[in-house]
């Protein structure tokens, strides 16, 4: 019977050694890797470019000074608080032959610039422009707003508070591109005096 029990104990002492090598019996934690914690892998995030600003156009700035460098050919007051000036800006370009800006009366500094394109005999001539120059701000600054009617639509590009907007003129084969600080541009609309109705 002593024997039969010393055999009994010598039988469960191998199976628990036995379960304790496996880890089946055990709690045993895995190993800390130190070399994964001393040496972390760093995944590089994908970087998104900030949005281009829309700053101005033919190398004028809006809410800056006209520069020096333009030459100007005629300039008027506007009714509506603006310095109307036609002028050839520090880079023209060959799809625009007339050049305005307009600047706030009071602090002459560009509110709007305008391009006015040259009128195209050739439709497919004018076709291709239009659509070069879409493409182009749309490289620049993305998808554009699109709107208008018959035969008269506009393609704009919007980044706070300044805007680039291109409109053609289907029937006449003309484009012309404008951009614009709005606050600056209301801003001057809002301070025209109101319209005297008394004794009407």
């Amino acid at each position: 019977m002593k024997i039969i029990a010393q055999t009994i104990l010598l039988l469960l002492a191998i199976v628990l050694a036995g379960c304790n090598r496996n880890g089946s019996a055990t709690n045993q934690q895995p190993a800390t890797n130190v070399n994964a914690l001393s040496n972390p892998t760093v995944v590089a995030s994908e970087t998104i470019p900030p949005p281009v600003p829309i700053e101005g156009l033919f190398g004028v700035k809006l809410g800056e000074p006209l520069p020096s460098s333009c030459q100007i050919t005629s300039a008027s007051e506007t009714s509506g608080g603006f310095y109307a000036i036609i002028f050839t800006p520090p880079e023209t370009n060959s799809v625009f032959d007339t050049y305005v800006v307009y600047l706030d009366a009071s602090r002459r500094v560009v509110a709007t610039i305008d391009g006015q394109g040259k009128f195209y005999d050739d439709s497919s001539e004018f076709d291709r422009t239009r659509d070069a120059i879409i493409a182009k701000f749309r490289e620049r600054y993305g998808k554009e707003e699109m709107g208008g009617s018959d035969g008269d639509y506009w393609y704009t590009w919007k980044r706070g508070n300044h805007d680039i907007t291109l409109t053609e003129f289907m029937k006449l084969n003309h484009l012309e591109l404008s951009c614009t600080d709005k606050d600056l541009y209301d801003s001057v609309e809002k301070s025209k005096p109101p319209v005297d109705t008394h004794g009407l």
